[in-house]
């Protein structure tokens, strides 16, 4: 018997999606080539052994170029040639077949290309292939002459059973917990021989065992019963230095009915090897080891030896499909990046020689005192993991469990909820609640590496990624950098091995991240459960939290991802995600939430003082805004049902996170005169509309031009506004006093106040306004909830929670005051305190300085409702971190709660909103304009 090796090309025609790991497509795709050819029912052709290189890569565009290949064994060259051509005429059949339902591979390809990959040419119809020489595999025996040690690295999966006394529950194969050496040297020479490709009987060495089947070979003669215990030895047993295995799951069948075909891949090196024992292990790498080797599997190299001179190599590399230019132009844009620096980046990418750059390093505090390290890659560096997440991302997902609902599209807290309350009724009445003990600063490089390589079979991307995971680690060995856009999957990848331990061993798992229950029926169990988690843990390198690790009693209430499951009828899972007006919002939270006591009321706010109603946050989570009749409705993502509002209730409606819109929703709103604005779930703002907007006149325009060409009046509004601001800050500073009685920022302030009202320019204005943010903001710090650190103030880019919630509360104020100056028909970027710049509404910046207090106000009572660890790094947007959705909608719940607030300004004899006292204010400011001899009015409190 000879050995074969041969490389198939093919061109693909329409855009086509495989799984992650391409074994079985290719199987099914050999099988009906087969058939085709010879006119036949789907079967392998015997002897074939299949090589699937391009896993992990899971869309194939028209056009582009796909590879697979094969090992043949056949007895002469012109049969292993009539063998290849008749594969090749039936893959060119199914090629061009039009078959419902349609393949993955079939009627959308042709072939372009067979490579003999031992003779390194193109392989023509009719001539003889060339088969491995027996020189060349001697020659491999002798350049490991001496050597006692060789190392197995294992490139696809390794499928054999254990000896039947070494199998238990969940582990009945060789693994990263159990290789025996003499059982699988015993297999691979009885699978040697018996293929006859051996030129001189192996010196017998170890007495025969049975034999995993051989796929359709014949079995060694006289084989051992299942049972036997161990091998019988004669010479020195073999020993395992280290097991590097990973387990990995390959499915394959329709979808609705999926099979699971796993086996081991990685690295075991062995010690004690005999001459005969290595000649063994090197003709093993050409006829592979173990079940399923028609399918793939079993194939390894000897790691001692150079590359495998006859390897089928991907078509294209996951890497050069990372860094193809479109969409790194895009991302490009994105992220305002020059596309030149993007692509030169990613041309050393490539080659190997790219060094990141170094990460910004932030800590956060926790609300236990802890405090959290973010690592946030350089923009360029987040644009080139944002790229390679696009290509990998879907291609391991589909080898997760599907226990596992953190960071994947389509999952989240609510599908992990349902899975509890499905495990609840399906009668588990007991769970383990546990986390690992700093989860994301104690991840294994070595074991994160082994598992990339398992999935990803691209050394070169294990690579790349490796490194900027180095770069960007809390310590040389361990950690992952928590604020990198590939972090997330990452720590899925890792989790994916505790995953299956708990299913290898009949648990039902419900995980998000780092945080998990395992589920079972009764309390008697709970030992053992806690002993395989402990287990599933150490075999990772990582440790339980011990302060979050206990068991709950499914039949009680309890708290799990920020959702409360009380077990009535049916369970009840209380969130924040549905639309509800302002005055309705968060509070049904509020016996599991940080106290945050009763608003304190400022000058000219009664006690009693409840926001006006008209505004509405929704998301996020909604999918589509509809109007039905007299009421707006939101459509949720996750089947939870439709919410309806009356429309003649709503002033404006904040819409966090994509959503599609109707013309008819749009009609709507402009017939009932509500604003709607739609932002991002990073609070960027996406669009806004408002139908009472007004286009700027000439008279006004003209008359703002005047104030800014008249330095006197310009310096005598910025005064009244600068004094107003002050004195605003002074009331919020006597409201909320510090936690020492050492603060004076009260008083303070008010005497600033005063003298901004003489500044004599506007530079010693400025000076005196500065004055005052330092007292303020020296002093904040004293005035935020446990676990909120503060050192300065910081705008923009902060990435800091109170700096983030300043930054985000004085951006919705100068929103609302761009809308106000617009309704006035001014002009907002002629402004007169602050310098105009492109792309800058310098009167907005102007007009909310007697204001700005309000939204510091919002960010204190914030504070106290969330806690720092709703704050997250963000691997997809321009920021390098975000507020998790509960909190960004607390923020912005109390934005808006206070500006609805009705407030008695300075010389005023009734109340008005907050949000009306800015458009009152701009309107004052317009008629000063036109009538300079008139007043002025700034909101100042009484």
């Amino acid at each position: 018997m000879q050995i074969f090796r041969v490389r198939v090309l093919l061109r693909i025609k329409t855009a086509t999606r495989m799984h992650a790991h391409h074994a079985a497509i290719l199987y099914a795709l050999l099988c009906e080539a087969h058939a085709a050819a010879h006119q036949i029912d789907p079967c392998i052709p015997d002897g074939l052994l299949l090589d699937a290189p391009e896993q992990a890569r899971l869309m194939l565009a028209a056009g582009s170029k796909y590879a697979f290949g094969f090992t043949l064994l056949a007895p002469t060259e012109r049969q292993a040639c009539t063998v290849v051509d008749h594969l090749v005429r039936g893959l060119r059949k199914v090629g061009r077949a039009k078959t419902k339902p349609k393949p993955a591979l079939g009627g959308n390809f042709e072939v372009e290309l067979v490579e003999d990959l031992v003779a390194k040419q193109t392989h023509r119809t009719g001539h003889p292939l060339q088969p491995i020489a027996i020189e060349a595999i001697t020659q491999e025996i002798a350049a490991l002459e001496g050597l006692v040690q060789l190392t197995l690295q294992f490139h696809s999966p390794l499928r054999a059973h254990r000896p039947k006394k070494a199998r238990r529950d969940g582990h009945q194969f060789f693994d990263d917990h159990y290789f025996h050496p003499q059982a699988l040297l015993h297999r691979l020479q009885s699978r040697i021989e018996s293929l006859g490709i051996c030129p001189a009987p192996f010196q017998p060495h170890l007495r025969p065992q049975a034999a995993a089947p051989l796929d359709g070979w014949p079995e060694p003669a006289s084989p051992l019963p299942e049972d036997a215990a161990e091998p019988i030895s004669h010479s020195p047993i073999p020993a395992v230095v280290s097991n590097e295995l990973v387990w990995l799951d390959v499915s394959y069948g329709p979808r609705h009915s999926r099979k699971t075909l796993g086996g081991a891949v990685g690295s075991v090196k062995l010690d004690g090897l005999q001459p005969a024992t290595i000649a063994t292990l090197v003709w093993g790498q050409y006829v592979r080891i173990g079940e399923g080797t028609r399918f793939g599997f079993g194939a390894y190299r000897i790691a001692e030896l150079a590359s495998d001179p006859y390897v089928c190599e991907r078509s294209t590399r996951l890497l050069d499909l990372a860094t193809e230019h479109p969409a790194l132009d895009q991302a490009a844009s994105k992220w305002d990046l020059g596309g030149g620096e993007v692509q030169s980046a990613a041309r050393d990418l490539v080659k190997g020689t790219y060094q990141p750059q170094p990460c910004f390093r932030l800590d956060i505090p926790k609300s236990n005192g802890d405090r959290r390290q973010l690592a946030i890659p350089s923009r360029l560096d987040r644009v080139l993991q944002r790229s390679i997440l696009d290509v990998i991302a879907p291609a391991l997902e589909l080898f997760f469990e599907e226990s596992s609902f953190a960071y994947r599209r389509g999952l989240g807290r609510h599908t992990a909820a349902r899975h509890l309350s499905q495990a609840f009724t399906d009668g588990y009445r007991w769970a383990l609640h546990a986390d690992f003990f700093d989860f994301f600063d104690t991840i294994d490089h070595k074991l994160l590496r082994r598992r990339l390589a398992a999935y990803l079979a691209d050394p070169s991307l294990v690579e790349v990624i490796m490194r900027w995971v180095e770069t960007g680690a809390p310590h040389p060995d361990h950690g992952i950098p928590t604020g990198a856009p590939l972090s997330p999957i990452l720590a899925n990848l890792f989790l994916d091995q505790f995953d299956e331990a708990m299913h290898s061993v009949g648990r039902r798992l419900v995980r998000y991240a780092d945080d998990f229950v395992v589920l079972f029926r009764d309390q008697s169990e709970a030992q053992a459960v806690i002993s395989e988690v402990r287990q599933a843990a150490e075999s990772l390198r990582l440790e339980l939290n011990r302060d979050k690790t206990h068991t709950l009693h499914l039949a009680t209430s309890f708290d799990f991802l920020g959702l409360h499951f009380e077990p009535r009828e049916i369970w009840e899972v209380t969130t924040i995600d549905e639309p509800q007006l302002i005055e309705q919002l968060g509070w049904k939270e509020r016996s599991r939430k940080p106290s945050g006591g009763v608003l304190h009321p400022l000058p000219g706010e009664s006690q009693l003082a409840t926001p006006l109603p008209g505004t509405l946050i929704a998301g996020p989570g909604i999918e589509e805004i509809l109007v039905h009749g007299d009421v707006l409705q939101f459509k949720h993502q996750d089947q939870r049902g439709i919410e309806s509002i009356p429309l003649h209730t709503l002033r404006e409606v904040v819409v966090l996170g994509a959503v599609s819109l109707s013309h008819r929703v749009l009609s709507a709103i402009q017939q009932n005169a509500i604003s709607l604005l739609l932002l991002d779930e990073s609070a960027n703002r996406t669009a806004y509309i408002d139908c009472q907007n007004a286009e700027p006149d000439s008279a006004g325009i003209e008359a703002q031009v005047d104030l800014i060409r008249n330095p006197e009046s310009s310096l005598a509004i910025a005064r009244q506004l600068i004094s107003a601001k002050l004195h605003n800050y002074a009331t919020l500073a006597d409201a909320y006093p510090p936690k020492s009685h050492s603060g004076n920022a009260h008083r303070s302030l008010m005497r600033l106040a005063k003298d901004a009202q003489q500044a004599s320019s506007l530079p010693e204005l400025l000076g005196i306004e500065g004055s005052g943010a330092a007292l303020w903001y020296g002093e904040i710090g004293m005035r935020l909830s446990p676990g909120f650190h503060w050192e300065r103030r910081v705008a923009p880019n902060a990435h800091d929670p109170v700096n983030i919630l300043l930054n985000l509360a004085q951006t919705v104020l100068y929103r609302m005051t761009q809308h106000a100056i617009a309704q006035a028909k001014l002009v907002d970027t002629l402004g007169f305190l602050h310098q105009p710049r492109a792309g800058h509404a310098a009167l907005a910046s102007d007009m909310q300085e007697p204001f700005r207090h309000l939204m510091d106000r919002a960010v204190l009572e914030t504070v106290r409702r969330i806690r720092p660890e709703e704050f997250e790094p963000d691997e997809r947007g321009p920021f390098p971190v975000r507020m998790k959705p509960r909190a960004l909608r607390e923020s912005l719940a109390w934005i808006h709660r206070i500006l609805a607030l009705p407030c008695n300004g300075a010389g005023q004899s009734s109340p008005t909103a907050y949000r009306l006292q800015i458009f009152k204010q701009v309107r004052s400011f317009r008629r000063f304009l036109m009538d300079p001899g008139g007043r002025f009015e700034p909101f100042r409190h009484p």
